[in-house]
């Protein structure tokens, strides 16, 4: 679509994603990504809902999660 609109990209704008969907490597240019643990994330959500189950009046702690960022094509320093 930035192409189709005349923009160039990264040097008239950057785009940037979540999650690095296939898609992300594999269009031009190559979308620069997070990508998070899903597994990681996934289990500490069932883990918490569990939690909340068994525990109701229980207190849920913050969660920290890794990421990776891949710098692709579609962003500059």
């Amino acid at each position: 679509a930035c192409q189709e609109a005349g923009f160039a990209v990264p040097r008239d704008t950057m785009i940037s994603g979540w999650d690095d969907i296939p898609f992300a490597a594999f269009c031009t240019p190559q979308i620069t990504t997070i990508s998070a643990d899903i597994a990681t994330i996934s289990r500490k959500a069932v883990s918490g809902l569990r939690m909340l189950f068994d525990a109701p009046d229980s207190q849920l702690s913050d969660v920290t999660v890794g990421y990776q960022l891949l710098v692709r094509e579609s962003t500059s320093a």
